[in-house]
Formats: C-alpha cells, sequence, structure tokens
C-alpha cells in the first residue's frame, strides 16, 4: 500500500511540475526561437516548486501510513499472545477440572497446592484482561475482538469459581446432591468457553496485514 501511494505522489508531481513548465513556456515564449536559458531557468524553478509543495504532504502521507500499520502490526502481534495466553490458561481450567474427583486432592498435604493453582489461574485471567483493555480497537471487528475476549475471561473466571464450589462438595457428603446441578453447568460452561476461543482465534486472521 505504501508504494502504490508514493507512486500516486510521484506521478502528482510529475504532473505538476509539467503543468507549470507549459504555462512557463507559453508565457514567456518568443515566438519560435527558443531561449535555452528559459528552458533551463523553467525547469529549475518547476522542480523547486514541486519540491516546496509536494515534499511536505509526501512526508505527511508515508508518516501516516507508517504508523497506521505500527498500530496494525503490534495488534496483530499482541492479539495471537492474548488467543495463545487464554488458550493456555483454559487448559489449565480444564486440568483443574479433572481433579474434582480425584481423592488425592482433599489430603492435607495437597490442598495448599491446588489452592496456589486457583489464585494462579485467576491471577493470570485478570493480567489477560488487562492486555485486552490496553489494544487499540479501531474496526468493528477489534471491537469484537476485544469484548469477546472479555466475555471469556469472565467465563473463565466463573467456571474457576464452580470447580472450586464441586470440589468443596464433592468433599462434604451432606452436600452431594448439590453436585450433579453444578456440574452439568461447569460441563456447559467449559464447551462455550472452547468454541468462544475457537471463534476469538479466527478473528486474529482479519487483523493480519496484507502487503
Amino acid at each position: 500500500m505504501l508504494k502504490k501511494d508514493l507512486k500516486n505522489i510521484i506521478i502528482t508531481a510529475l504532473l505538476f511540475a509539467l503543468i507549470y513548465f507549459s504555462i512557463g513556456a507559453y508565457l514567456r515564449s518568443d515566438g519560435p526561437k527558443i531561449d535555452l536559458n528559459k528552458v533551463y531557468e523553467l525547469i529549475r524553478d518547476s522542480l523547486t516548486l514541486t519540491a516546496y509543495f509536494l515534499a511536505p504532504i509526501a512526508a505527511f502521507i508515508i508518516y501516516n501510513k507508517w504508523k497506521v500499520e505500527h498500530v496494525e502490526k503490534r495488534l496483530e502481534i499482541d492479539s495471537e499472545d492474548i488467543v495463545k495466553a487464554i488458550e493456555e490458561n483454559a487448559r489449565e481450567v480444564n486440568n483443574l477440572r479433572n481433579l474434582i474427583e480425584d481423592p488425592s486432592i482433599y489430603e492435607a498435604e495437597n490442598q495448599s497446592e491446588v489452592g496456589i493453582k486457583f489464585e494462579t489461574l485467576d491471577f493470570t485471567a485478570h493480567i489477560i484482561k488487562s492486555r485486552l483493555e490496553r489494544l487499540q480497537a479501531n474496526t468493528e471487528n477489534q471491537q469484537v475482538f476485544i469484548q469477546k475476549g472479555k466475555n471469556i475471561i469472565k467465563l473463565m473466571v466463573e467456571s474457576l469459581v464452580l470447580i472450586n464450589r464441586l470440589i468443596k462438595i464433592n468433599g462434604d457428603p451432606s452436600r452431594r446432591r448439590e453436585f450433579n446441578p453444578n456440574a452439568k453447568k461447569l460441563n456447559a460452561d467449559l464447551d462455550t468457553l472452547k468454541l468462544e476461543i475457537i471463534e476469538l482465534s479466527q478473528l486474529t486472521t482479519s487483523f493480519r496485514i496484507k502487503y
């Protein structure tokens, strides 16, 4: 795109110089006689004026083009990194879900480790949310990406709350009747989470710069 813009600027500059030269030659002509000094002066003035008027315009266009492409490239890299972080966190959430019915997690020596896993995943989810909020959204797709990412983080945190609840329910025989409804809700949320992450990943393809 930048090459195309530069090409248009060069063509415009040449046309401007040609028009100026033609008008100047007509006004300063002495009939059929050619004065090489006047021709030289016209060529020199044409090129000088072209540089004065069009060089700043060219610089402005090139700078703005670079700025837009820089922002787009940053968004492309950041969005892909965010999706990878979300995918990794979602895998860990699923791994934690698989521990619900593991008897070993109810042993005293393992409960501290499980608690640390919850805190780490919750902290990571909020870090990802913070990164989403720092993204610059200039198009509708970018706005959709940010909002969908925030929804995924919200669902992820809610899933962590449900997993923690299910672990407590499973460790308390008097609350067994609460297990199935909560487990059903968790499974539905994790299925939704998986689909939302796939859609989020697909959105990143629209951010790739086309050269």
